[in-house]
C-alpha cells in the first residue's frame, strides 16, 4: 500500500540536498585556498630569498674597482693623490677617463659657480667658471663613489733662492773697493738665501700680476706688489721681471740661464740678475758693471 509523500517532506528532502551540496563545495573551496595559501607561502619564500641574494651580490663591492680619474690630455697631469685638482681660469678645460664603478655614472656639480663639467659617455672634461674651490662627485648604481675636490686659481711661478753673490768689474779698482761692493750687494739684496718669490698671473698670456716676496726662510709675512715681465728668446736672454712693491720700491732683473760671469751650476739652476751698477757708479767711478745674482734651483709651478 502506498502513502502519499507530504509536501513538507519533499520540501526538507529538497533542503538537506542543497545545503549538503553548497557544503561540500565550501569544504572543497576552503581546502583548495589552504593548498593555495601554501604553495604561495612558499613561492613568496622562494622569491625573497632570490631578491636578497641578488640584492647582496649586486652590492658587494668587490666585484668592481674604486671609481678613480686617469688624465688624459697634454703634459702633466693636474691630479694630486688621485682626488685632487688645480685648475687655472684661463684653462678651456682638462680631460679625463672614468675608470671603476659598474660603468653607470652619475655625476653630480656641487658647485656650477666655480666649475662646469661635460661628459660625452666616454671623456669627462672640467672646466673652470671662477676662481675658488669646487665640489664634483661621480657615483654608480651599485654604490661606488668618488669624490674630486677642485680648486680653481690663478697659476704661479715661485723662485726659491739658493744663493747670493756679486759680479763686480773695474780695471782701476782696488781689492778692497771691489771687496766693499761685492759684500754690500749681498748685504743688501731684497731677498736673503731661502727667501723666496712668488709670481701669481692674472692674465692669460701670463705676463703681470701679482708678487709675494718673502725675504728670508723665516719670513712669515710677504712684501706685497705688482710684477709685468717681458718674455724673450729664453736661450738668448732671458725673461725680464719689473716688480713694483706696495710701498714704492720698485726692482728690475733677469731671468736667465745665463750670467757675466760664465758661472755654469748644476742644471736646472737658473739666475735672477740685478744691474745695480748705477747704485755704486757715483762712490766708485773706477767701476765698469756690477750685478746681483740670485741663483735659483730650478723653477717650480
Amino acid at each position: 500500500m502506498t502513502f502519499p509523500i507530504k509536501d513538507h517532506e519533499i520540501f526538507n528532502n529538497f533542503s538537506r540536498s542543497f545545503f549538503y551540496i553548497c557544503y561540500r563545495k565550501i569544504y572543497l573551496c576552503s581546502k583548495y585556498m589552504k593548498r593555495l595559501m601554501k604553495f604561495n607561502l612558499y613561492t613568496h619564500i622562494l622569491i625573497a630569498l632570490f631578491t636578497c641574494f641578488i640584492c647582496f651580490s649586486c652590492k658587494d663591492d668587490e666585484h668592481y674597482t674604486p671609481i678613480s680619474l686617469s688624465y688624459i690630455g697634454e703634459g702633466t697631469s693636474p691630479l694630486s693623490d688621485n682626488n685632487t685638482m688645480t685648475i687655472s681660469p684661463f684653462n678651456e678645460g682638462e680631460p679625463f677617463h672614468i675608470n671603476g664603478g659598474n660603468g653607470i655614472y652619475t655625476i653630480n656639480n656641487h658647485t656650477p659657480e666655480k666649475i662646469d663639467y661635460r661628459y660625452d659617455g666616454n671623456v669627462l672634461t672640467i672646466i673652470p667658471i671662477s676662481l675658488g674651490d669646487a665640489t664634483l662627485s661621480i657615483t654608480d648604481r651599485v654604490g661606488n663613489n668618488f669624490i674630486l675636490n677642485v680648486t680653481v686659481a690663478y697659476p704661479n711661478t715661485i723662485l726659491n733662492v739658493n744663493e747670493i753673490y756679486a759680479i763686480v768689474t773695474g780695471g782701476e779698482l782696488t781689492q778692497n773697493q771691489a771687496k766693499e761692493i761685492e759684500n754690500s750687494i749681498i748685504n743688501r739684496s731684497l731677498v736673503e738665501k731661502r727667501g723666496k718669490y712668488i709670481f701669481t698671473y692674472t692674465n692669460q698670456s701670463l705676463t703681470e700680476g701679482l708678487v709675494s716676496v718673502y725675504p728670508s726662510e723665516t719670513s712669515s709675512t710677504a712684501l706685497l706688489g705688482i710684477f709685468k715681465q717681458d718674455k724673450r728668446t729664453i736661450d738668448e736672454e732671458g725673461i725680464s721681471i719689473h716688480i713694483t712693491l706696495t710701498e714704492g720700491s720698485s726692482y728690475d732683473y733677469l731671468l736667465t740661464y745665463r750670467v757675466p760671469d760664465n758661472r755654469t751650476e748644476t742644471y736646472p739652476t737658473v739666475y735672477l740678475q740685478q744691474d745695480v751698477t748705477e747704485e755704486y757708479k757715483g762712490l766708485y767711478p773706477n767701476l765698469d758693471r756690477a750685478y746681483r745674482i740670485q741663483t735659483i734651483p730650478g723653477e717650480s709651478r
